[in-house]
């Protein structure tokens, strides 16, 4: 019931990885497990975000408990991050080269640049989705050496990922127009 169509981007990149299927099968349901609390009501995107996390190296334990430091960090400095298709994002910040204070305030800083720009302003996009963007230009930026290929990949996973929801709502709003239309 956690799966959808966007987890076939996600199965070809644990795919890539160097362990067995079961191996990674069960650390993305270790971190699954202890993510569900820490963000209760959002099952399916914390298991995209736990299977952006089986990507990375380390523990299960500690991949979850830099994650949820980021999203406390970031939710500390104002940043209300979202919850839904944005949370995987966070999983890309995992491998960053900066403490998580100075992570948050990067993030915060390359959010107010974007709210400059247009397409990114508040009436073309939500705060939740432009944080997004900006985490994933943060983690860009700041990738361990020798990670920007991997981040790269997940960056334009999760971008495709936005891309297909982006593109629902606007078939679904078109649907609900051309139904009014045609019932008056």
């Amino acid at each position: 019931f956690l799966a959808s169509d966007h987890d076939i981007c996600f199965a070809i990149l644990l795919a890539m990885k160097e362990k067995s299927v079961e191996d990674v099968v069960e650390e993305v349901d270790e971190m699954y497990r202890i993510l569900k609390e820490r963000f209760a009501f959002h099952d399916s995107a914390v298991y995209s975000l736990c299977q952006v996390l089986a990507v990375y190296e380390g523990t299960p334990a500690e991949k979850c408990e830099k994650v949820t430091d980021i999203y406390n960090e970031l939710k500390d400095a104002g940043v209300k991050y979202g919850k839904e298709y944005e949370l995987a994002s966070l999983g890309t910040l995992i491998d960053v080269n900066l403490e998580t204070k100075a992570l948050a305030a990067e993030i915060e800083e390359t959010d107010q640049y974007l709210k400059t720009k247009k397409g990114f302003g508040f009436l073309d996009m939500g705060k939740e989705t432009r944080y997004m963007y900006s985490a994933m230009l943060v983690s860009d930026c700041y990738a361990k050496e020798g990670t920007n290929n991997r981040v790269a990949v997940m960056e334009g996973t999760v971008a495709m990922v936005v891309e297909e929801e982006v593109a629902l709502m606007i078939m679904m709003m078109s649907m609900l127009t051309v139904t009014t239309i045609i019932n008056n």
